[in-house]
C-alpha cells in the first residue's frame, strides 16, 4: 500500500510554499501603504487655508468664474446640529455669497437668510460696492445659484444686505442684548479651499473685555481705517468671540441656542485665537437706516 500520508504532506507543503508571501513582496506592500498614508496627509495639509497673522475673514480673491463649476460644495450638517431645531434652522439658512470685483476676480463669503429674500452678509466681501448703487451678486441657496443685488451697504461698519428672490427661510431674530462670558454661542457658515466649499458649525462664547488695538497686532490698513472711522462716529465696536475665522467665514451668523442672531463674524485674530463680530445692534441700525425691517 502506498504511503498516502507522506504524499498529502508533500502536497500541503507545496501549497503553503506557493501562497506564502515572500519577504520582498511583504516589504513592498508595507512601503506602498506608508506612502499612501503620507500622501493623503500631504493632500489634506495642502488644501487647508493658509492665513497671515491677521486677516479679514473673507476668502481669497482672484477665483475665475468658471472655476465655480468645478467646485465641490458640501452642505450637509452634523447630526448634533440637526438635533437642536433652533440651531439647525440658522445653520441651514447660511448661504454662499459670490461677486465679481473688477480687477480682483470673484470674491466669496458667507451670508444668512434673515427673512424671505433678505440676506445679511459682510460688506468687505464686495469691497468695491457703494451704498448709492445696486451691485450684482450671486447667492447659492437651496442648491441653486440665484441672482441678487445689494440693497444696503455700510462699508465702515462692514454690513450689507442682499435681496435674492427665491432664497426663502424662516424669519430670524436679531438679539441686541449685552453678552456675558457665560453665554454659549454658535457660529455657522462656509469654509473655502481649493475646489471645495464646505458648511461648518462651531461652538463659541463671548470675550466681553477684548478689543482690536492697532498696536497689539498687525492690522490691515483698510481695517485700521475702518476702526478709526467707527470710533469717530461713536459706532459700537466689534466684539470678540472665542473662535478664529478662516477664508469664507466672513458674514457667518453668531447666534445662541434659541437661534437668535447676536452678531456676524467679520474679522480673524489668529495670533490670539479669536474672532470679532459685528454686534446685532449694528446690523439692526444699518437695516433700519435703509428702510429694511
Amino acid at each position: 500500500m502506498a504511503d498516502t500520508d507522506g504524499q498529502n504532506d508533500a502536497e500541503i507543503d507545496e501549497m503553503v510554499r506557493k501562497f506564502r508571501p515572500s519577504p520582498v513582496r511583504t516589504a513592498l506592500s508595507v512601503i506602498a501603504v506608508i506612502v499612501g498614508v503620507f500622501g493623503s496627509l500631504a493632500l489634506i495639509v495642502h488644501t487647508l487655508p493658509s492665513l497671515p497673522p491677521h486677516s479679514a475673514a473673507s476668502p481669497d480673491a482672484g477665483v475665475a468664474p468658471e472655476d465655480a463649476d468645478r467646485t465641490l460644495i458640501i452642505t450637509e450638517l452634523d447630526a448634533d446640529v440637526r438635533a437642536n431645531p433652533q440651531v439647525f434652522t440658522v445653520a441651514d439658512q447660511t448661504v454662499i455669497i459670490a461677486a465679481e470685483v473688477p480687477g480682483e476676480g470673484v470674491h466669496f463669503g458667507t451670508g444668512f437668510i434673515l427673512s424671505d429674500g433678505l440676506i445679511v452678509s459682510a460688506a468687505h466681501i464686495v469691497s468695491s460696492a457703494s451704498p448709492e448703487a445696486t451691485y450684482p451678486v450671486h447667492v447659492f441657496c437651496a442648491g441653486r445659484d440665484v441672482d441678487g443685488g445689494i440693497i444696503a451697504y455700510d462699508g465702515l461698519r462692514d454690513v450689507m444686505a442682499v435681496f435674492a428672490p427665491g432664497c426663502d427661510g424662516e424669519d430670524l431674530v436679531l438679539d441686541q442684548r449685552w453678552l456675558s462670558v457665560n453665554d454659549e454661542l454658535h457660529v455657522a457658515g462656509f469654509m473655502f479651499g481649493p475646489g471645495l466649499i464646505s458648511r461648518y458649525h462651531r461652538n463659541t462664547s463671548p470675550i466681553p473685555t477684548a478689543a482690536i488695538r492697532e498696536g497689539d497686532m498687525p492690522i490691515e490698513p483698510t481695517l485700521a481705517a475702518r476702526l478709526r472711522g467707527m470710533r469717530r462716529a461713536r459706532f459700537p465696536r466689534f466684539r470678540a468671540i472665542t473662535c478664529e475665522a478662516y477664508p469664507g467665514n466672513s458674514g457667518s451668523p453668531v447666534f445662541d441656542g434659541d437661534g437668535h442672531i447676536v452678531g456676524m463674524l467679520v474679522v480673524s485674530d489668529v495670533r490670539h485665537a479669536r474672532g470679532f463680530m459685528v454686534p446685532a445692534v449694528t446690523i439692526i441700525d444699518v437695516l433700519r437706516s435703509n428702510g429694511l425691517p
